[in-house]
């Protein structure tokens, strides 16, 4: 018998086929979209919790903040 998850209702061994993916393809994702001259977005531990981190192309990165009115950068993180 399978067993549950108390979040989803779904069999558990979902969540172990979701990890397993993360797990098998990494960051090529992110990678493709550098690549590609496209930014990505992420957030560490310490990053503020009204802001995110915006990795550019080139390799520098920035803390930025999104509002109504589109994107700020707060500061450059180099």
């Amino acid at each position: 018998m399978n067993k549950v998850s108390s979040i989803t209702n779904q069999p558990a061994d979902v969540w172990a086929t979701i990890a397993a993916g993360i797990e098998r393809d990494g960051d090529r994702a992110a990678l493709g979209h550098l690549e590609a001259g496209f930014p990505v977005y992420r957030s560490d531990a310490d990053t503020p919790n009204d802001a995110v981190i915006r990795q550019n192309p080139d390799g520098s990165r920035d803390l930025v903040r999104f509002d109504s009115e589109g994107e700020h950068t707060i500061k450059s993180l180099g």
